[in-house]
């Protein structure tokens, strides 16, 4: 022990400018992932609610949160279960969630350090392939990487299973002889951590393999000969396993020439053609299939894509800025040059694992999707960017002018990120993480803190605003997890005032506070005129109509939504009047009703 902690200090001693930047660029990573966690995104996702809450129920139950399931079960699970496709992070996180409050920055926390701690592994990884003045570069550019920092900010499974992925990338690279091996516990947590990995990982993992096995030599064949024999024994195991597995329903979402969706396809491309005996020819599944399959993989490359927009999902992207800087293609363009004529090893494994990491996206029916289903891409094309721009500076003999360049641009590049994420995407993109359910559930928690009776009616017997309830108020606790996995069964749930049922079941009682989503008509029957809308600050449409509200009636609400700032998106933290008067709109001229229920216009 002696001896391994004078080795650890010698190595210490004679790296210290090297740590000290280390750690200072994981301490940039670590402060643009967690500054403001609290407030943006400014809400949660419904696949973000789920995480924390089924990491309670396994932590206290061992099953999913309707507790009829274990994740860990061979058998197939029921079909009313509540469960997330990727089991591992939630199942990790789960003594962490089961003894903190919920909250956005809790929830999210977990995520945040990961995200921070992958700079480390970035490190670790192009240390070995290049040197540790190219890994610095590379890990500063993956600290401050948009795709990077935005997911790293949400607890979305993808970046957990990127970071197993990569440490496995890591590993591989360091270990020799039989401490191979030990690389596949990570193999194993990242392959059962998204449910797009066991599509990629396969391929990632072999060509790692093929890779290290030339590189050393062609020696531990054995150990490395056992590694892909686990790794394939891990793929027949999911794949024979699926049918059982809450992901098997996700199969009819993979692109397959006998799908409906490439049969409608085909029949509608048909119909829209002369028709001739080689209409079968010219115009089929399979061509269909492998046009598809092709058009959705090279979109996952596309400028536009990476470097401008970002894609159509509004949870994935801020859309006026891409996955990355615009300057980075440069970059990019100058490191895939002098990596093949220069390091043209290093450059055929980055490649080749650049090109099968887009494969979970072009294969996906639907639209194409790629900030997560596309993940390990991003890290790869990081380190194509940063050995770009080591290149760059190397070919000036004096490199105290363009790194002043280079960083003076890259300042104002992260500045220009940092405003469109933090002071515009809130805005122009409000609803993108379902801000509507965080404030509708903090309605109904003042709402039952007066003891107002509350109903909030949906379109059949979804459960979401029920599970945002539960989060954002944390009601989900060890006390009364059964009787909330009773609740998740039913179709009409009861909690504190509060009812969640199916829009057919309203209660014509105009004494209750009724929520319905904006255009759902749930009653022919005249609802109360005093109607306090949660609105969209995008298109002030309503997202939910809150008819005989009783809780903002007394405070004067404008039509429409204005004048935010960072402190509004606090919002279990302000008062009653700034929460009503910050984010309910109510129609033109009616503010309130008085106490005979007449409307108020708003000049009295």
């Amino acid at each position: 022990m002696k001896k391994y902690i004078n080795s650890v200090v010698n190595i210490i001693s004679k790296n210290k400018t090297t740590i000290l930047f280390l750690l200072l660029i994981v301490g940039v990573a670590l402060a643009a992932r967690i500054v403001l966690l609290d407030k943006i995104p400014t809400g949660m996702s419904d696949d973000e609610i789920l995480f924390p809450l089924s990491a309670r129920s396994f932590f206290y139950t061992g099953k999913d949160l309707t507790e009829q399931w274990s994740p860990l079960s061979l058998a197939k699970p029921p079909a009313n279960i509540i469960q997330v496709f990727g089991k591992v992070p939630f199942m990790l996180f789960s003594p962490y969630f089961a003894n903190v409050n919920l909250s956005m920055f809790t929830a999210r926390f977990p995520y945040a350090l990961f995200g921070g701690l992958f700079v480390l592994v970035i490190f670790l990884i192009t240390r070995k392939l290049f040197s540790t003045k190219v890994a610095l570069v590379i890990s500063l550019i993956m600290a401050i990487n948009p795709w990077a920092i935005f997911f790293s900010r949400t607890a979305y499974e993808a970046p957990i299973a990127t970071y197993f992925a990569f440490s496995m990338f890591a590993a591989l690279l360091y270990f020799k002889s039989w401490k191979i091996l030990l690389a596949f516990p990570l193999y194993f947590l990242s392959f059962f951590s998204y449910i797009g990995t066991p599509v990629v990982l396969p391929l990632f993992t072999i060509i790692l393999v093929i890779y290290n096995w030339i590189v050393h030599n062609r020696k531990s064949t054995k150990y490395y000969v056992i590694f892909l024999v686990l790794v394939f024994a891990t793929l027949i195991f999911y794949m024979v396993h699926l049918p059982n597995d809450v992901g098997g329903n996700r199969v009819s979402q993979i692109l397959s020439p006998n799908s409906s969706v490439i049969a409608d396809d085909v029949n509608w491309n048909r119909k829209e053609s002369i028709n001739t005996p080689f209409s079968g020819i010219f115009i089929n599944k399979y061509e269909n299939s492998m046009k598809t399959f092709v058009s959705q993989y090279f979109a996952a490359f596309s400028p536009v894509y990476l470097f401008s927009q970002g894609e159509g999902s509004a949870r994935f992207t801020v859309w006026s800025h891409g996955a990355f800087y615009l300057v980075d293609l440069l970059f990019f363009i100058i490191g895939f040059v002098t990596l093949v004529n220069h390091k043209k090893k290093q450059a055929l494994l980055l490649l080749s694992l650049l090109l099968v990491s887009p494969i979970p996206s072009a294969i996906s029916l639907g639209d194409a999707q790629y900030a997560l289903r596309g993940a390990f891409m991003f890290p790869i094309l990081v380190i194509f960017i940063g050995y770009g721009i080591y290149s760059f500076i190397n070919i000036f003999k004096n490199k105290r002018m363009p790194i002043l360049i280079v960083v003076f641009v890259y300042i104002i590049l992260v500045a220009n990120f940092g405003y469109i994420y933090i002071f515009r995407n809130p805005i122009y993109n409000y609803d993108s993480f379902g801000i509507s359910g965080r404030v509708l559930s903090r309605y109904i928690a003042l709402s039952n803190q007066h003891g107002y009776k509350i109903q909030v009616l949906a379109n059949g017997t979804n459960k979401g605003l029920f599970k945002q309830y539960l989060f954002f108020n944390n009601k989900y606790t060890q006390a009364n997890h059964s009787l909330i996995a009773a609740d998740f069964l039913k179709p009409k749930i009861s909690i504190d005032n509060v009812t969640f049922a199916d829009c057919k079941d309203i209660n014509l009682d105009k004494s209750e506070i009724t929520v319905i989503p904006f255009n759902l008509k749930c009653t022919s029957a005249e609802l109360s005129m005093n109607v306090a809308n949660v609105t969209n600050y995008t298109n002030n449409q309503p997202i939910y109509e809150i008819y005989n509200d009783k809780l903002c009636q007394k405070y004067a609400i404008l039509p429409y939504l204005s004048n935010f700032s960072l402190h509004n998106f606090d919002v279990e933290k302000l008062s009653e009047q700034e929460f009503c008067q910050t984010f309910f709109t109510r129609t033109l001229g009616l503010n309130s009703i008085n106490s005979t229920g007449s409307a108020v216009p708003a000049d009295q």
